[in-house]
């Protein structure tokens, strides 16, 4: 896990990585973690504002395609 390994959480979070770019939600190494079904992937953004088609959201929840980072979790009963 080397492209992963400098977004690790810290032990205090429920998440096993956080803060990682958009740019890598579909490197060969996520797409890996994510085929052993172990896990779960939390988007995260804010809402843009740009003109007419302003993108304004729950607090709790991002789209994907709207997203800056994403948060993978372990699913809880593993």
């Amino acid at each position: 896990m080397t492209l992963l390994a400098k977004y690790i959480s810290p032990e205090n979070e429920s998440s096993t990585f956080k803060g990682i770019p958009i740019s890598l939600r579909y490197s060969d190494e996520v797409r890996n973690l994510m085929m052993t079904r172990k896990f779960s992937v939390k988007y995260r953004g804010t809402s843009k504002h740009c003109g007419k088609d302003s993108y304004i959201r729950p607090q709790s929840y991002c789209h994907s395609k709207q997203a800056d980072t994403f948060a993978i979790y372990p699913y809880s009963n593993y």
